[in-house]
């Protein structure tokens, strides 16, 4: 079958013959899903919320209008652990970038074998440096926290041994985004930045990086640690040819 969200909340637009899905043998169809292997333009889903013209797709979807779908550079770089469960459904682990739909996938997957295809589940396994190991439910941050309400006087006294039964699931601000470039403020920088200015000063450090910006016309985030503490302080956007901006403060608790 296919849907018209290309996964399992949609409404069915077609079904194919049984008979097709039952003679497709495993070889045919790791066959398939492996020719995705690379980088591919692929259509983005009608039921997303890439934008056309300043209007996200679901939004004409849902409105009925009828238009092409865009393309964007999807890379799959690994496929792997192909499991059959019943001859209609395929699981399998898939490594890729930034950005791609895995709907995109199974659609594609479900045109080549002739039978059509949409997505029936997906689950987050590793989003760098983050692994699905690491994490914990809700029922276990529950039990780490207690009722998890206490008095802001007593708060910052309860953090460290919150941290010791979190374990690793507990990052610090500071060690978000770890491939972002970071820099330091410290002492008067710090308290204007705490306000919402960029200091001269960092706006000095930064120029290496718009002349980047510039060139590559695309923007990115910069980290801002504070001096004092080693926390977070700021992340700071730098698009091309514009002075940086504070994007957001986060406070030092």
């Amino acid at each position: 079958q296919t849907t018209d969200s290309w996964d399992v909340t949609g409404e069915v637009s077609s079904t194919a013959d049984p008979k097709i899905v039952l003679d497709l043998d495993n070889d045919r169809v790791e066959q398939v899903t492996r020719s995705f292997l690379g980088t591919h333009q692929m259509d983005i889903p009608a039921f997303s919320a890439k934008k056309v013209d300043g209007k996200k797709l679901y939004e004409k979807a849902r409105e009925g209008q009828v238009f092409e779908l865009p393309k964007k550079a999807m890379t799959f770089k690994e496929v792997n652990s192909y499991c059959r469960p019943e001859p209609q459904i395929l699981q399998f682990d898939v490594l890729c970038s930034k950005g791609s739909f895995i709907r995109s996938l199974a659609e594609g997957i479900g045109q080549k074998l002739g039978c059509g295809a949409y997505l029936k589940a997906l689950r987050r396994f590793y989003s760098a440096p983050y692994r699905l190991e690491d994490a914990l439910t809700l029922d276990q941050l529950s039990e780490a926290l207690g009722d998890g309400v206490v008095e802001e006087a007593v708060a910052k006294q309860v953090q460290q041994s919150h941290a010791e039964k979190l374990g690793a699931s507990f990052i610090a601000m500071a060690d978000v985004f770890p491939g972002m470039t970071t820099m330091t403020v410290k002492g008067r920088d710090e308290t204007l930045l705490s306000n919402g200015q960029i200091p001269d000063e960092l706006h000095r450090r930064l120029v290496p990086i718009q002349r980047e910006v510039n060139r590559a016309q695309q923007s990115r985030q910069i980290k801002v640690l504070r001096g004092s503490s080693g926390g977070l302080l700021s992340l700071v956007e730098i698009h091309p040819c514009q002075r940086a901006k504070v994007k957001r403060i986060f406070n030092d608790d």
